[in-house]
């Protein structure tokens, strides 16, 4: 089954989202161990904005998805996506993450339930 366009561009956002929010988070405990508390501060409330911003983006792929009635071979293809994106950009962590909930069926199948 074929991604849209536009949960495509979803998946890319959602990646860039979460690339930041890392980059963030490493910033925040970078500055926190040099002593700078309130930069500390600044770098995780903006990584927290970030995931939020994902988390909404994640929630509207999926209300995209049900309504068109996609299945969980579609939310299996969004994984794939996301995993290769991930590791083309360079996070092959968040990339192993999608790859592990493709290797748990029953993720894809909850995720075409929701």
């Amino acid at each position: 089954m074929q991604l849209t366009q536009t949960s495509i561009n979803l998946i890319r956002s959602i990646v860039a989202l979460a690339a930041s929010c890392r980059q963030y988070t490493d910033y925040s405990l970078s500055e926190m161990q040099d002593g700078h508390k309130e930069l500390a501060n600044i770098f995780a409330e903006m990584a927290e904005m970030e995931r939020r911003q994902a988390c909404f983006l994640l929630d509207q792929l999926a209300l995209y998805l049900e309504m068109e009635h996609q299945d969980s071979e579609t939310w299996a293809s969004c994984f794939r996506m996301l995993s290769e994106l991930a590791d083309q950009e360079g996070f092959s962590q968040i990339g192993s993450m999608y790859q592990l909930l493709l290797s748990r069926p029953s993720m894809v199948s909850a995720a075409s339930v929701a």
